[in-house]
C-alpha cells in the first residue's frame, strides 16, 4: 500500500510533475474516443484500484462526467453507475478470495499455536 500511495502523493502534492494527472487525463480522453472499450477499461481500472487499496472515488466522478458527455445525461450516468458497481463488486470478490485463500495457512498455524 505504501509503495502505491507514496509515488502518487509525491507527484500530486510535493513534486507536482503532473504524471498522475496527465495519465488520468489521457485515460479519460481515450475513454471518450473509444466508448465501448472505455467501459471495459474503466471496469478494469476500478478492479485494479480496489485490489491495491487506492480509493477509486476520482475515477468514479470522472467516469460519470465522461460517460455523460459521451452518451447523454441519463444513459451516461446509468452506464457509469452500473460499470462502477460491477468494477467494485468484482474487485471486492477477487480481494475476498485472495484474502481467504492466502491467509488460510496462517490461520491454521495460529490455531495450533493458540488453541481455544
Amino acid at each position: 500500500v505504501i509503495l502505491t500511495i507514496t509515488p502518487v502523493f509525491l507527484d500530486l502534492f510535493i513534486l507536482q510533475t503532473g504524471h498522475v494527472t496527465s495519465f488520468i487525463d489521457t485515460f479519460l480522453d481515450w475513454m471518450a474516443t473509444n466508448p465501448l472499450l472505455g467501459v471495459w477499461a474503466y471496469i478494469s481500472m476500478i478492479i485494479l484500484t480496489s485490489l491495491i487499496f487506492v480509493p477509486p472515488s476520482i475515477l468514479v466522478f470522472a467516469a460519470g462526467f465522461t460517460f455523460q458527455s459521451i452518451w447523454g445525461s441519463v444513459d451516461g450516468i446509468m452506464i457509469a453507475l452500473v460499470s462502477s458497481f460491477l468494477g467494485s463488486l468484482i474487485g471486492g470478490l477477487i480481494g475476498f478470495c485472495r484474502a481467504k485463500y492466502m491467509t488460510r495457512d496462517l490461520v491454521v498455524v495460529l490455531m495450533r499455536r493458540y488453541p481455544l
